[in-house]
């Protein structure tokens, strides 16, 4: 049993780029297994590269089946939990979570990998962005704070900021208590220990590459976007970034160098926020916890619609059993009807959530609704010319037993569903393509690291862990 791609990601390039590598790069799906990253060929089916590729110490404890056919140990590395491929088509970016780096990664003309830089946040990351011009990346981390960093990074750049940091006394540490405060004997001892040891504070170290702090939160940051609105004929170009969070908020704060000025807040969820989606330039949908999703006019933080979820829950059969997560949110235009497709994705759910939606100024319209059956818990998509590719975790269906019990018995062997639009009603019919789904069997069978339930939930499920547990009257009794 194998981890399955918990990220998936693809260069948005809709135009034939003029260096001999634009077309293909057209066709190529990055995909990561784990600590693992895969660079797929979208047409032939062919891994061009892997990464990592070096060779690691083997560890004294390493179990049986943690190394793939290179030897290496995959096991002790990072696993990915973000990726996105930069627009201009060279550059990959990676995040990976157990050492808290943002990864940047040059992509040739082939897709072939090689990793340019490795920086180590202070916090660990959840969200990252990119800046209309490709060059700086919006990092949100797990403690609500949003740096910028730039793309490229330089050794010069790392040089020059350490030598202009002034490093801060260290501070002797002083205990609070006193002989005055301590009466018990077992606590005097303790302070006298306290003070033998000359215990000095730890200073926080500074990060030691270039970098900016934004702005942020109170509460545990969720997604963010990174959004310029404008005109380009009259070149009045205006920068916003826009962040989630735990505590049902979605704040709309200027762009850098104006980042601490906050414009205003979208308030009309009951539960966290997990997912930030532009459909339009002026359209936001969100999503987290509650039953719906909903659609905003973000810069009035005026709500437009209400897209409800658990309607189509019940008619995928799964009421009841679902408690509602909003794990992906993605958008497709069908520019023939100039309609908008709206696709969700619940945690744990086997089911891919459809929405065919217009836009008309502040103006939301919901036309149509579908619900598409996977074999498998959906995880990620990404959109790539008429097809979408679907990751699931292989999960088993079994009619008779409920969905909790479903998801506590999957397997784990990686797996790729491709779907196509139907030419009939785009996006009002999803189906299995076997044919492209066959092209992938080489990515789906290609060796990774093998991993356990415990594993693969805490890299995979943890939107619902951001849900309060206990009501008002419940902490008031703590």
């Amino acid at each position: 049993m194998h981890h399955p791609f918990q990220c998936l990601a693809t260069f948005g390039v809709t135009q034939p780029s003029s260096d001999e590598g634009g077309l293909f790069r057209r066709n190529i799906l990055f995909a990561a297994s784990g600590p693992q990253i895969l660079t797929v060929n979208i047409k032939t089916g062919h891994i061009v590269s892997t990464w990592p590729l070096e060779d690691t110490k083997e560890p004294e404890d390493e179990q049986p089946g943690s190394k793939d056919e290179k030897g290496m140990n995959l096991a002790a590395r990072p696993k990915i939990i973000n990726l996105v491929a930069v627009n201009d088509g060279a550059h990959l970016i990676a995040v990976t979570g157990e050492d808290k780096c943002i990864r940047v990664f040059g992509v040739d003309a082939e897709g072939r990998l090689s990793e340019l830089s490795e920086r180590s946040m202070p916090k660990r990351p959840c969200a990252i962005g990119l800046t209309p011009d490709n060059r700086t990346i919006i990092c949100g981390d797990k403690f609500g704070d949003v740096y910028a960093i730039p793309l490229q990074y330089e050794e010069r750049i790392v040089t020059d900021s350490v030598s202009n940091i002034t490093e801060e006394p260290k501070k002797t540490f002083v205990p609070s208590a006193s002989e005055k405060t301590v009466h018990s004997a077992r606590n005097r001892r303790a302070l006298e220990d306290q003070r033998k040891q000359a215990l000095v504070a730890n200073a926080k170290e500074p990060l030691k590459f270039e970098h900016q702090l934004l702005l942020g939160h109170v509460s545990l940051l969720t997604d963010l976007l990174s959004v310029t609105t404008g005109s380009s004929n009259t070149g009045d170009f205006r920068h916003y970034i826009l962040t989630s969070d735990r505590d049902e908020h979605i704040r709309v704060s200027r762009g850098p160098p104006q980042a601490h000025i906050i414009e205003n807040y979208c308030l009309g969820h009951a539960e966290f926020v997990s997912k930030l989606l532009l459909v339009t330039p002026d359209v936001l949908i969100s999503g987290g916890g509650d039953d719906h999703l909903i659609a905003w006019d973000w810069k009035a933080g005026r709500k437009l619609a209400q897209l409800d979820l658990r309607d189509l829950v019940v008619e995928a059969g799964l009421d009841g059993e679902v408690d509602i997560a909003v794990s992906g949110l993605w958008s497709i235009y069908d520019e023939p009807r100039q309609r908008y497709l709206v696709l969700v994705a619940l945690e744990g759910v086997p089911t891919l959530l459809t929405f065919i939606m217009s836009v008309d100024n502040d103006i939301v319209t919901v036309s149509g609704r579908a619900v598409t059956s996977l074999p498998g818990n959906l995880i990620c998509l990404i959109v790539m010319d008429k097809s979408i590719v679907v990751s699931s975790d292989s999960l088993k269906q079994d009619k008779e037993t409920s969905h909790k019990e479903r998801l506590s018995a999957y397997t784990l062997d990686s797996n790729f569903i491709v779907t196509g639009k139907s030419s009939r009603d785009l996006g009002e019919m999803w189906q299995i393509d076997p044919a492209i789904g066959a092209t992938l069997s080489e990515t789906n069978g290609h060796s990774s690291l093998e991993a356990s339930r415990a594993q693969v939930n805490e890299t995979v499920y943890s939107i619902r862990s951001l849900r309060k547990r206990g009501g008002y009257g419940e902490e008031s009794q703590l």
